[in-house]
């Protein structure tokens, strides 16, 4: 029996059986054709999910109307042409033996004229979208029949392509939610003003939905659990509004946070920032469970097994839906039910993801093979067994030591330092908020450990060690370090890095600093100091604008606002450092005015350099010689642990 028996026990959502407890939540990928239909590579995408052991997958949101389909090419089903591509994509799934569900949605005023044919976006009020500044048209009441009718047709296509369940999207601001909104929904007929009138569209899209496809799949509806903008709706409306979406037929509540309403400088529950705690969503999907006569789902920062099983086993709702976790980790659920616990790779709400969907597609810090399936997904055994010497035990090292070593190669992982990790990936987990970050090195350090590379801490290689070894083949991977700016006073004894105060050897506590550097290293590391009551200033040549740049989206938004409104943090902008003297440091503005600031330490963080001298020595010494992560050039751990999954794979 498994250590997670509530996570593993079959459920029911309406008709359908599911085998377990665990639904993968939509989420957008752009990984589908450019023709807005299923691509081969989502179906990997999908099937290498399915394959992972998880009991529903609820595939990714689906515009029921081409003319306003969302921001980013998102999926269509608006035609039968596209039924055939969904169709190999629900088989893909069913061959690995989860169910699947398809997520209809429409985004009413956040479509983008740039990605359909220049349609104008539609909403119930012409208020302007904050994503796209466009004022879209208001909908007419014959306007909305025919939407309804469309999201039905869309649903009759997926019953055709095979799905097992339909969920319809009410929530994260788009079309239905915006008529759920009295923020937004300022109409007086008989689809605005009260709570009846506001749901009167959400229900009948269910109806519709239920009926196009004779009642023979279940309709979960997705719901923002209350908006937390003035003008929006409460917890007890979203409780209101899940009863009449059960009333109206839906199966199933699944319970949701946010709206991309916001804008892009107010913080976005809907992606959870790295400051959200585990489970911080299941009170509202416990308020509604209580609620409600149909099953619901849980979401928001769920990330090991014990506390999914937990809110299960609590009655804190009925299925957990997992979303980042299994851009991670495909095979969560399989090593959940294994009693593997210590070998899912953990997603560490970094928000890597959300960036690169906004910049081109989904992928994944700590999962290189995420979109990249086809690939990545299935190790090769090695043609020629190789003798691999690996230098640096940070992410890059030791991504491309396990593979290597699960393709058959001999691998010995060399550090310099007393333990594995011991450099960027440590350190990058100890500014505030930051601690999940510690999941990467820990499963890192697990897969090391249990697979029995052989390691050899302690020890810094040079190119003597390395002719004694006779490799063949070399990865370089020794990180970074500081770098020093020419600033005159640099070399005073009260100066030090970023990198230093992180790991502890200048303690500070209860001091003026001033941190020189206004990237992710001199914010965060403020940030650091400013917990620790010291008065802190940051001083960046940089405008305001890129203020903690290198921090991810939603994270840095989060940043800022407390560097901000920190009594303890000073922010000077456009702001160049003269002079470090004995008494603090000289400043001077754009406007070209020179100022002392007081400080009894001075913390350099002006970026990293890359830490590659034994590079230059080690040409002949093997017949493959990589530099590989920070080494080559620093990043951020994304680079370092493709890098690795890459080498590890091509030697």
């Amino acid at each position: 029996m498994s250590t997670f028996p509530n996570l593993f026990q079959s459920g029911r959502i309406g008709s359908l059986t599911v085998k377990n407890r665990i639904i993968m939540a939509p989420m957008g990928t752009r990984y589908g054709a450019e023709t807005l239909g299923v691509s081969d590579r989502l179906i990997a995408y999908y099937a290498e999910r399915a394959k992972g052991g998880v009991g529903l997958i609820i595939v990714e949101a689906t515009c029921v109307d081409r003319k306003h389909s969302g921001l980013y090419y998102t999926l269509t089903l608006d035609r039968d042409a596209f039924i055939p591509g969904h169709a190999e994509l629900v088989e893909a799934v069913h061959r690995h033996g989860a169910a699947v569900a398809l997520q209809l949605f429409h985004p009413g005023r956040h479509a983008d004229p740039d990605y359909n044919d220049g349609h104008l976006p539609v909403a119930p009020s012409p208020l302007a979208s904050p994503r796209t500044r466009i004022t879209p048209r208001e909908l007419s009441v014959d306007d909305i029949k025919e939407l309804v009718a469309e999201f039905g047709a869309a649903a009759r296509r997926a019953q055709r392509a095979g799905y097992d369940a339909l969920e319809v999207h009410g929530g994260h601001g788009h079309l239905l939610h915006q008529f759920l909104s009295p923020r937004i929904n300022q109409r007086t007929d008989e689809y605005g003003g009260s709570l009846e009138n506001r749901m009167r569209f959400s229900a009948e899209v269910i109806r519709s939905v239920k009926a196009a496809t004779s009642g023979n799949l279940p309709v979960l509806f997705r719901i923002t659990a209350q908006e937390t903008r003035d003008g929006g709706y409460s917890g007890e409306d979203a409780c209101a509004y899940a009863r009449m979406a059960v009333s109206a037929g839906a199966d199933a509540i699944h319970v949701t946070a946010g709206t991309y309403d916001d804008d892009k400088d107010n913080i976005d529950p809907t992606v959870s920032p790295q400051s959200f705690p585990q489970g911080w969503l299941v009170p509202y999907a416990h308020n509604l469970r209580n609620r409600v006569t149909v099953p619901v789902i849980a979401v928001g920062v769920i990330r090991d097994p014990q506390s999914a099983d937990e809110v299960v086993a609590q009655g804190r709702a009925d299925f957990i839906a997992l979303g980042r976790p299994l851009l991670a980790d495909p095979e969560w659920p399989l090593k959940a039910a294994e009693d593997r616990v210590d070998d899912i790779r953990q997603c560490c709400s970094c928000l890597y993801c959300i960036d690169t969907f906004f910049r081109s597609e989904v992928r994944c810090a700590v999962n290189a093979a995420c979109g990249r399936e086809r690939e990545f997904a299935e190790l090769k055994p090695a043609v020629t067994r190789k003798k691999v010497m690996v230098i640096g035990a940070g992410a890059a090292g030791m991504e491309a030591a396990r593979i290597a070593w699960l393709r058959g190669h001999t691998v010995t992982l060399y550090e310099k330092g007393p333990e594995l990790g011991s450099g960027q990936l440590q350190l990058c987990a100890v500014p505030p908020y930051k601690d999940k970050m510690s999941w990467v090195r820990d499963y890192l350090i697990t897969q090391i450990t249990k697979l029995g590379i052989p390691v050899r801490l302690l020890t810094e290689v040079d190119a003597e060690l390395v002719r004694q070894e006779k490799p063949d083949v070399i990865i370089l991977t020794t990180g970074a370090r500081s770098a020093t700016p020419a600033i005159p006073g640099a070399e005073l004894s009260r100066v030090v890095t970023a990198l230093d105060v992180l790991r502890g050897k200048a303690p500070l506590w209860g001091r003026r600093v001033v941190v020189i550097g206004g990237y992710s290293t001199g914010c965060e590391t403020a940030e650091f100091l400013a917990e620790k009551e010291n008065q802190v200033a940051i001083v960046s040549r940089s405008p305001a604008r890129d203020l903690g740049r290198g921090v991810i989206s939603t994270n840095r938004v989060e940043m800022l606002l407390r560097l901000r409104t920190s009594p303890r943090v000073a922010i000077l902008n456009e702001c160049d450092v003269k002079q470090i003297t004995p008494n603090g440091v000289t400043v001077s503005g754009k406007d070209g005015v020179e100022k002392q600031l007081s400080a009894e330490w001075v913390v350099l963080a002006r970026g990293l350099e890359p830490v590659n001298e034994l590079a230059g020595q080690l040409a002949g010494l093997a017949r493959e010689v990589y530099t590989i992560g920070d080494a080559l050039r620093p990043r951020d751990i994304a680079s370092a642990i493709y890098e690795g999954a890459v080498v590890g794979r091509k030697i």
